[in-house]
């Protein structure tokens, strides 16, 4: 009965390493490299885990997934400008990838590159519309204070079905903050224009009305 069960257990580790080394063989070698940096990244091993992401930026150019792993790896090392670098390349192979747009953008922050720092998710969300995409767009706007564009982006998200009361409940209050800029705004486009000589362009002169005689008395 005991040799029975130790070999039950034997067949059972061997079907075990064979799914391992068939679970390898579909992740391929970038793939592997990743599973093993995520691995490492975990355990708080940051050194072993940049270099895996690497081996597998190496071996798989456009593996999306090592570039994100490696990104977010740099910036737990506080190498910030490598980040944005490794991001930026990421975006060139897919830029409607939502994770990375939104790295892009938060890593942009961090630089104080406040008037770029939208471009990535809207080009994101330019290219798949969703309701995540405007959302955190609306999310970066409003941090950067671009709150017109954060406005906008909201009301995107809820034509597209994000949560509905939660979005609300943000567009009321940004178009309560905005609502005396906008009407001032309007005043100001409203106003009609300063009289003007048309020859030259100056103001025209008022009228002097203080001489009240006829002309020929004058």
């Amino acid at each position: 009965m005991r040799g029975a069960f130790v070999v039950a257990l034997a067949l059972l580790a061997t079907l075990a390493r064979a799914r391992m080394a068939t679970a390898e063989e579909v992740l391929g070698v970038g793939g592997r490299h990743v599973a093993r940096a995520e691995a490492y990244a975990r355990a708080g091993s940051d050194v072993l885990a940049e270099a895996h992401f690497r081996e597998a930026v190496h071996a798989e150019p456009r593996n999306l997934a090592a570039y994100l792993g490696l990104a977010r790896v740099l910036i737990r090392m506080a190498r910030h400008e490598e980040a944005r670098e490794v991001v930026d390349v990421a975006l060139e192979i897919d830029a409607t990838d939502l994770e990375l747009a939104t790295l892009a953008a938060a890593l942009r922050v961090e630089a104080g590159q406040t008037t770029a720092a939208l471009s990535p998710l809207a080009r994101a969300c330019g290219a798949r519309p969703n309701a995540p995409c405007f959302t955190r767009l609306a999310d970066v706007a409003e941090r950067v204070g671009a709150h017109p564009e954060a406005l906008t982006a909201l009301r995107r998200a809820r034509a597209l079905g994000a949560n509905q009361h939660e979005i609300r409940l943000r567009i009321a209050s940004l178009e309560a903050w905005l609502a005396p800029m906008l009407s001032s705004a309007t005043a100001t486009s409203a106003s009609p224009p300063a009289s003007r000589d048309p020859r030259d362009g100056s103001r025209a002169p008022s009228p002097d009305c203080s001489d009240t005689r006829p002309t020929g008395a004058r």
